[in-house]
């Protein structure tokens, strides 16, 4: 879950340091470093490797979350852009499904299909935010020949 989150925003650390603000990448690094050492220090004894993987999860999230804000104040790029919050909710959404259909039902095939369906449409509710034929035409290609999803169309 940390990497995913650190994924999700991105090269922020790289970005502060190529604009020359490499003493705080490292101020912020420290404070996520010391506060998941007392993290460790606080979980491991209660709850052992899972309170392990909970601490390094915490602190990659805790070191995103400082550089992502701090890239505001001192390049000017915005915690989460616009159509990103459009993005997040339609995945959020489509994880609640997901974990929702996990817990009302036992595992089954139509499990698989039902994380295919809600990543399918992901994917689709998307497209344009995401710029999929921009990095994959492929895709593109195969989204033109659904029905309702031509190229160009605006979707809601």
């Amino acid at each position: 879950v940390g990497y995913l989150i650190q994924a999700t925003f991105g090269f922020n650390g790289i970005t502060l340091a190529a604009h020359g603000h490499t003493r705080t990448v490292a101020v912020l690094n420290a404070t996520a470093a010391a506060a998941g050492a007392v993290a460790t220090l606080v979980l491991v004894p209660a709850y052992g490797a899972l309170g392990a993987a909970i601490a390094a999860a915490s602190t990659l999230i805790l070191q995103s979350v400082l550089l992502q804000l701090a890239l505001r104040p001192k390049v000017g790029i915005p915690l989460i852009d616009r159509v990103a919050i459009r993005v997040f909710a339609i995945i959020i959404v489509a994880v609640a499904a997901l974990t929702a259909v996990q817990a009302l039902s036992a595992f089954g095939w139509w499990t698989i299909a039902a994380v295919g369906a809600a990543s399918l449409a992901v994917v689709i509710l998307n497209r344009d935010a995401l710029r999929i034929e921009s990095y994959f035409p492929e895709v593109g290609g195969i989204l033109d020949r659904l029905p309702g999803f031509r190229r160009g169309r605006r979707l809601p």
